[in-house]
């Protein structure tokens, strides 16, 4: 007899922007596209999403400084506004899991969206190496990308600097678009380790990955 998955608890971070005191989370089954669950934050960003179903595909939406109402829900997610973040959470999360709703966990889901065929440790271990570098797994080897994302000093990754370049990209959702697509620039770069222009490939990812430069503050 199969036990039924247990039931799921959530605690997290929703990034917030200077001066803004609450925010929006909701929780929704990636196959069956049904709200789960949601929540506001308190005043620093904190939420707490308890006894969700277990052993599903679940996106987290997160609004930050907008309170939003259950039967607005789905007209935020279907139009969301220029900034907002999502989350992966993969079926196989512990059952007291932490999640932090930010720009890199953004970027994760888009990788997911533009490359299906990866999962979410494969995609989470890309964005890692794209934003924080290689060294960052060796020396932070139990570190989510997410959480680094939320610590990492602002010479490595810096919150309103990504907000100013989602509002010159058109919105959150197109600059982690952009992201997405730039790692397959530096991953098929970086397959070329083991030929005689080893050194040209590495320069060129180097100067191809324009948006991981521009999340750093200047």
């Amino acid at each position: 007899m199969i036990n039924d998955p247990k039931p799921l608890t959530l605690i997290g971070h929703l990034q917030l922007q200077e001066g803004e005191r609450t925010g929006t989370v909701v929780a929704r089954n990636t196959a069956t596209k049904q709200i789960v669950a949601f929540t506001t934050v308190n005043q620093r960003g904190w939420f707490t999403l308890s006894d969700l179903p277990g052993g599903l595909d679940l996106k987290l939406w997160g609004f930050p400084g907008q309170e939003i109402e259950q039967q607005k829900i789905e007209s935020a997610i279907a139009s969301p506004p220029a900034i907002y973040y999502e989350a992966i959470v993969p079926p196989d999360a512990p059952d007291y899991s932490a999640v932090y709703l930010n720009g890199v966990s953004s970027i994760i889901s888009a990788r997911l969206t533009h490359a299906p065929s990866l999962s979410f440790a494969e995609a989470s271990q890309q964005a890692k190496d794209y934003l924080f570098g290689k060294a960052a797994s060796v020396f932070l080897p139990g570190y989510t990308p997410e959480f680094l994302g939320h610590i990492a000093a602002p010479s490595v990754y810096d919150p309103p600097t990504f907000l100013d370049e989602a509002n010159k990209a058109g919105g959150v959702g197109k600059l982690v678009e952009q992201a997405a697509l730039e790692m397959d620039n530096a991953n098929n770069l970086r397959a070329f380790k083991n030929n005689v222009v080893k050194n040209l490939a590495i320069s060129n990812a180097s100067a191809n990955l324009a948006v991981r430069k521009r999340l750093k503050s200047h």
